[in-house]
């Protein structure tokens, strides 16, 4: 079983030696002792992008459906917007250098923070502008987007 190094991501990203927009990303869940009927691995598709994949800074729903991963680094404040929510999406985002990332969802949608505080729908969060500030947003159903990890401090910064 192997598991996924983050690390290798962002450097494979960073160098320009990962040369492919979907790329298989193997993550051992569970137990390491295979028991009849329970599985061990869990292997899904993510879309990778990179700041250049993401035409307008607009995250779209054709790119979130699967999950995606992004690395951050545009080199000063990086903005994206989420063009839509739905059930099952999924969004990583990690700033690969210091400044600050903005999301800014759909004015019907929401985010739901880490301490359960629900963001007013429409409204911005940000990064406190670290390196290696990230978010793993994911998506119940078509209005909110629930923070499940984060590292630094991400903030509402209104609409």
């Amino acid at each position: 079983m192997r598991s996924f190094g983050w690390d290798r991501l962002e450097t494979a990203l960073l160098s320009g030696t990962l040369n492919a927009k979907f790329e298989s990303i193997e993550s051992p869940i569970g137990d390491i002792t295979p028991a009849a009927g329970i599985f061990t691995t869990m292997l899904a598709n993510y879309t990778i992008l990179t700041d250049s994949d993401i035409a307008g800074d607009a995250i779209t729903a054709a790119q979130a459906k699967n999950g995606c991963i992004i690395l951050a680094n545009k080199g000063s404040a990086s903005e994206y917007d989420i063009v839509s929510v739905a059930a099952g999406y999924a969004i990583y985002i990690k700033a690969a250098t210091a400044h600050t990332i903005t999301l800014d969802p759909d004015d019907s949608d929401a985010f739901v923070l880490i301490d359960g505080t629900v963001v007013t729908a429409g409204n911005s969060i940000v990064s406190d502008g670290s390196k290696g500030a990230s978010l793993l947003l994911v998506a119940f159903d078509a209005t909110y987007l629930w923070v499940m990890a984060q590292v630094g401090a991400w903030s509402d910064v209104g609409s």
